[in-house]
């Protein structure tokens, strides 16, 4: 019985330390309990896309606010005297934006697009816990077309509390010994005991997921990774600027036409660089027959599905038996620009089947040099018709033919607006003045 006694405090210091260095471990600071890897043959996630025009920036105008304030005297100054001292009048003037002088501009490139594509991700995973980890999206042009630029990759997420988790965990080793002793009236009980205790807390985010990407003219990679508890289904969209095949270039007339007929127009000259028709298109007329192909991407996605068989009933990931799903989806020819919104024709002025010409308007050209009275726009062509018709053709400053025939004011009934097409095939032919 003495033998026993020096061994109570080797075995209390036993228990206890069991105790003390079975620490517990973190569940919540921890991203899975166990994890596999493997191929997702059920192709549990998709992709989907569309694209959209990018909206125009907002025009920001000009007001009198916005001038310096020696211009703002100055400002008052001209409009009190075109108002004749009117209040009333100033007052209103003076609340009108300014208006900035607007010019055609010499050169449109119609080979350069800009439009905005949505990515939609979605799974068809039945587990409450499970989510897209990770997604690659890699979109690739088609048909000829190249990536010049972006300017906006976005996705909705936005960081938001919305709740808070907190979890104690506590683990006891006890032991009890009861000895009974002859020189003791009463049998003692000794007992040992040591506890840990492991406070976690938790703050629950929405995660603002970064996106990352690389551009080059052939391929388009967009990358996001979610945070822990972010799922990746949901939009992503990106504008993207970019390039179609130029099938070569075209001069037309602009015109400056004045209120009145005391006036002269002021004739300039823009130059359009067009779209290439089809590759396969046929050649039997001059004007590029079957039309420009439309502007397509292929798009393929690359992504981890994060399911969980087990350890889904709590919050925390921590528990979880995470199994890394990977595995891809694609789509291909998704169109974003069909190729009748990159059909280019001009838009002439006729008399019958003669094409009217206009001598020594054009810029840099010989006096005698003769081009057809041709337009970029049909409201151009058309309000050109219409200054001829109320004024005179000696009004215009310069002579007019029509084959090899001059014109004269007898002639101005019978003109017309002629569309002929330059990159397709169809649609030529006079046009109604509808206005």
């Amino acid at each position: 019985m003495n033998r026993m006694i020096p061994l109570l405090p080797a075995a209390l210091a036993a228990l206890s330390g069991c105790a003390i260095f079975s620490r517990t471990e973190p569940v919540v600071l921890r991203r899975y309990a166990t994890h596999t890897v493997v191929q997702d043959s059920a192709s549990a996630v998709r992709i989907t896309v569309f694209a959209l025009p990018v909206p125009a920036a907002p025009s920001t105008a000009t007001v009198l606010t916005s001038l310096s304030p020696e211009a703002q005297a100055e400002m008052v100054k001209a409009m009190a005297a075109r108002t004749g001292g009117d209040a009333r009048a100033l007052v209103q003037a003076l609340a009108l934006p300014i208006r900035e002088a607007s010019s055609t501009p010499s050169f449109q490139d119609r080979t350069r697009i800009s439009r905005r594509l949505v990515f939609s991700l979605d799974h068809s995973s039945s587990s409450a816990a499970d989510r897209i980890s990770d997604a690659r999206i890699i979109v690739r042009p088609v048909n000829g077309s190249q990536f010049v630029s972006w300017n906006r990759i976005e996705n909705p997420r936005e960081t938001v509390d919305v709740g808070k988790l907190s979890l104690s965990r506590e683990r006891n080793t006890g032991a009890e010994l009861g000895l009974a002793l002859p020189f003791l009236s009463a049998t003692p009980s000794l007992s040992a005991s040591a506890a840990t205790t492991l406070q976690e807390e938790m703050v629950l985010r929405r995660q603002r997921t970064p996106l990352t990407g690389t551009l080059t003219a052939t391929e388009a990679v967009l990358l996001q990774q979610g945070d822990i508890e972010t799922d990746l289904s949901g939009n992503i969209t990106a504008d993207f600027d970019m390039v179609v095949p130029h099938g070569g270039y075209y001069t037309v007339f602009t015109a400056s036409l004045p209120d009145a007929c005391g006036g002269a127009p002021s004739f300039n000259r823009q130059t359009t660089r067009y779209a290439a028709a089809g590759l396969n298109a046929p050649s039997d007329t001059g004007r590029g027959a079957g039309g420009p192909a439309p502007v397509g991407v292929n798009v393929e996605l690359q992504y981890t599905l994060r399911h969980v068989p087990a350890g889904d009933r709590t919050l925390p990931e921590g528990d979880d038996a995470a199994e890394f799903r990977k595995g891809r989806d694609t789509i291909r020819l998704v169109e974003i620009l069909p190729g009748e919104a990159l059909r280019f024709a001009v838009f002439q002025l006729r008399i019958a089947g003669d094409s009217i010409e206009i001598e020594g308007a054009a810029p840099s050209a010989r006096a005698d040099r003769r081009n057809v009275l041709e337009f970029g726009t049909f409201e151009e062509a058309v309000d050109m018709l219409a200054w001829i018709r109320r004024c005179t053709v000696a009004k215009l400053g310069y002579p007019l033919w029509a084959g090899n025939r001059a014109m004269t004011d007898g002639d101005r009934a019978a003109m017309h607006v002629w569309r002929a097409p330059v990159n397709y095939k169809g649609d030529e032919g006079e046009l109604p003045l509808r206005r």
